[in-house]
């Protein structure tokens, strides 16, 4: 704004002192040319400024839509941020009765399928019920019913539940590791998944 201003000055200084020359008068005539040029690229200035102005106006009311669509975002999402701890909460007892019940009930299809039984030793058996209860929690949580395919299949990277599914592929080779059937885990894997580290990863794409 102020280039704006500071070229219509220029222009109304040039314009004032063409005004002042006599059309009579032959010593003034190559003075006049002269601000007649200087005029016009005075007035071409003006035009830059003035749609530089313009296209900036434009370009910030553009960006003051875009931030009250934001806020709007964050407004209608607020509450569902707030509630997260009460959620994580919820989710962490949640697992802690589901581990609790895997240690009492009848151990599910896909557990033996992937974990063998429940290990009589103390601290394997305390193992297999946190995987257990991690992974049905999964299971419920995604509506997985397969009684073969422990976690359902691997979405796709861009997918937010994609990473926790790879943590926990990554669980069930490891604890396959503890309880001696790893070799049962690897003979189904097909690819790596990038995110873990080769020592703990379980195919991403396993379908046990």
């Amino acid at each position: 704004m102020a280039a704006l201003a500071e070229a219509k000055a220029r222009r109304d200084r040039i314009g004032e002192r063409l005004a002042g020359l006599s059309p009579w008068n032959p010593f003034h005539t190559q003075e006049q040319r002269q601000l007649e040029t200087d005029n016009r690229t005075a007035n071409r200035a003006v035009a830059r400024h003035r749609h530089t102005l313009d296209h900036t106006a434009g370009r910030v009311a553009e960006a003051e839509a875009s931030v009250a669509e934001r806020q709007a975002w964050v407004d209608r999402h607020q509450p569902d941020h707030d509630r997260l701890p009460t959620l994580y909460a919820e989710l962490d007892r949640d697992l802690d009765a589901r581990t609790e019940r895997a240690g009492i009930e009848p151990a599910p299809r896909w557990a033996i399928n992937t974990l063998g039984h429940r290990p009589d030793q103390p601290e394997l058996a305390a193992l297999w019920d946190h995987t257990v209860g991690r992974v049905e929690q999964h299971r419920t949580i995604h509506g997985i019913t397969s009684g073969h395919d422990p976690i359902g299949a691997r979405p796709l990277r861009s997918d937010p539940s994609y990473p926790v599914w790879a943590s926990i592929a990554a669980d069930l080779c490891d604890v396959g590791g503890q309880l001696g059937i790893e070799s049962e885990l690897e003979r189904r894997a097909r690819n790596l998944p990038r995110e873990v580290e080769p020592d703990r990863a379980l195919d991403h794409g396993i379908s046990l």
